[in-house]
C-alpha cells in the first residue's frame, strides 16, 4: 500500500498546488481516483479469464444550459 502511495504521491500533489482550492482538492482527487481504477483493473485481470473482453466505457454528459444535452 505505501509502494501505491509513493506512486502517486506526486501527480496528487502537483495538483493540489493550484491557487483555489476547489480547482485544488479537484486535481488531487483525479490523480487518486485514476490510480484506484488503474489498481483495479490489475487486479481484475488477474482473475479474469482471458477469452472475455474487459473493457469500460467513460463518458460525460454536458447541458448548455437550455436542457439540451451535448456529447
Amino acid at each position: 500500500m505505501m509502494e501505491d502511495m509513493r506512486e502517486t504521491a506526486p501527480a496528487m500533489m502537483q495538483g493540489m498546488m493550484a491557487k483555489d482550492p476547489d480547482v485544488a482538492f479537484v486535481c488531487g482527487m483525479i490523480a487518486h481516483h485514476t490510480a484506484a481504477i488503474t489498481k483495479t483493473v490489475e487486479a481484475v485481470r488477474q482473475v479474469w479469464p482471458k477469452c472475455f473482453p474487459l473493457a469500460a466505457h467513460f463518458g460525460v454528459l454536458e447541458f448548455d444550459g437550455r436542457h439540451n444535452p451535448t456529447f
